[in-house]
């Protein structure tokens, strides 16, 4: 994953997928789901962070957050 942060759901697929990779593949839909799940949360601690940091050194956008950290695009992450 380039020179982004990995997320944890990231990391830990990567490990397991080291022991079994055909576990991996069969479970690419719970996959996704984590991944999408973890986005949310780190949007939604983002949004937390601005409301009681009152917005002082913040990107104001979740998404935009998360895009700029993580190297987020609509497929993942």
């Amino acid at each position: 994953m380039s020179n982004n942060k990995q997320s944890s759901v990231e990391w830990l697929v990567e490990i397991l997928g080291k022991y079994n990779e055909e576990m991996v593949f069969l479970y690419q839909n719970e996959i996704e789901q984590a991944k999408a799940m973890h986005k949310e949360e780190i949007m939604n601690a983002h949004t937390i962070g601005y409301v009681i940091g009152g917005g002082n050194g913040y990107i104001h956008e979740p998404e935009q957050y998360y895009n700029e950290t993580y190297g987020g695009n609509n497929e993942q992450q």
